[in-house]
């Protein structure tokens, strides 16, 4: 069954350089710790090495750039002492020695899952998993984890599942457990005994029933679309969520949503965020045509690519938003679609000649081409000041020659 992808209009926060990774393609996930993790999962978060792509983002000419900006530069006076002592109290708590937490932890891992919420409840689950690098530090890391949450050992209890030994918190309020345990490397935090229960039974006795996220064709498919150097990168598992959406939609109108009957043809979405010398945010959702209606199909088509106008973005610009669009394809199903409008209305109404005319002329000129159009927000000695692109160029590829006019 065929399946096509539509990149959102492509977010681009600033890119100096060429855009040729966007069509590279990564390797499948690694098994740890995706194999351990439900393939019913609705959303996962998947955080990379955030300390030291930040830091070399931050060193880079834009970052310092940023943090020479008024609006940057007195955020930071008055927050950043704030934050300098959050972390350290942090670190603290959790029994690691200074500067640990950036130099161990945030060099690694982290993931987030979240399960869409069960018939009759408000809230999903949630599990987390974070690198450690060892098991004794993933250890020590659980055991001042234990003291951040609640230092009252009374409401902590001791659990055991197949000789793998977990803790529990029971908050005094009417509110979901917290679990918190250790598997391998990683320090693991859920709130649903069941998920943390076959999450071990996946990673110590690798029982693999293709219910994992390593053995989910979706999964597999957004990951390899994920860009080197992704520092977050999040993943929807789309059909998942049907059955909540409707529930939740039940009742507040007596006509079904149009949008939720397009939900069905819906595979996967994924939106990622890169950080290089520039910070780039790309999203993608995936989705099979033939569960689509002809009209909608068309329309969807005419947005799907990537953005060609990037090599224009100015050199001075902080931020900037590429998107792709076949105005030709567009403005034919608009017409086709106001035509038929009108003759449903009335048999004898026609579209004024002249009207049709300017219309069917400027398709014409539009047929061969393609059309992207960039926005952007640019540096002028410290502050922002709006500016546009907008140019048609063949299908081909863009003029190296001349550039469209701002």
């Amino acid at each position: 069954m065929p399946i096509r992808s539509f990149s959102l209009a492509t977010w681009v926060l600033l890119l100096w350089g060429a855009v040729s990774a966007l069509s590279q393609a990564t390797a499948s996930p690694p098994a740890e710790p995706f194999a351990w993790v439900g393939a019913d999962a609705g959303v996962v978060l998947v955080v990379e090495r955030p300390g030291p792509q930040l830091r070399r983002f931050l060193q880079s000419p834009l970052g310092q750039r940023l943090r020479q900006m008024e609006l940057v530069r007195k955020w930071w006076q008055k927050h950043g002492p704030e934050l300098k002592q959050f972390f350290g109290k942090l670190e603290s708590q959790l029994g690691l020695a200074p500067g640990e937490l950036e130099k161990q932890v945030l060099t690694r891992r982290l993931v987030l899952a979240l399960w869409p919420p069960p018939p009759g409840e408000k809230e999903g689950y949630l599990l987390a998993l974070l690198d450690c690098g060892t098991q004794e530090r993933a250890t020590r890391m659980a055991q001042g984890l234990r003291q951040l949450i609640h230092r009252d050992a009374r409401l902590w209890s001791s659990r055991e599942w197949n000789g793998h030994s977990y803790w529990v918190f029971t908050p005094p309020q009417e509110k979901p457990p917290v679990l918190l345990g250790t598997c391998r490397s990683y320090l693991v935090l859920c709130n649903h005994q069941p998920l943390l229960e076959g999450l071990l039974a996946r990673a110590m006795l690798g029982r693999q029933n293709g219910d994992s996220l390593a053995q989910l064709h979706s999964f597999n498919q957004a990951w390899q679309k994920r860009l080197p150097d992704t520092v977050a990168w999040a993943f929807l598992n789309l059909p998942v969520w049907e059955p909540t959406v409707r529930r939740q939609t039940q009742g507040k109108s007596p006509h079904t949503p149009p949008w939720l009957a397009l939900w069905p043809a819906l595979r996967w979405a994924s939106l990622g965020v890169r950080l290089q010398e520039a910070a780039m945010v790309y999203g993608q959702v995936v989705w099979d045509p033939e569960k689509l209606p002809a009209r909608v199909r068309a329309y969807l088509e005419a947005v799907g690519g990537e953005g060609t106008s990037l090599r224009y973005i100015p050199q001075n610009a902080v931020a900037a938003v590429a998107t792709h669009l076949d105005l030709y394809r567009l403005l034919q199903l608009s017409t086709a679609q106001a035509q038929g409008h009108a003759r449903c209305q009335s048999a004898q109404q026609e579209m004024p000649p002249v009207l049709r005319a300017l219309i069917l002329a400027f398709l014409n000129l539009l047929q061969p081409r393609q059309q992207a159009a960039l926005v952007s927000f640019e540096d002028a000695q410290g502050k922002l000041r709006l500016g546009w692109v907008l140019g048609v160029a063949h299908r081909s590829k863009w003029p190296d020659s001349s550039s469209p006019k701002r």
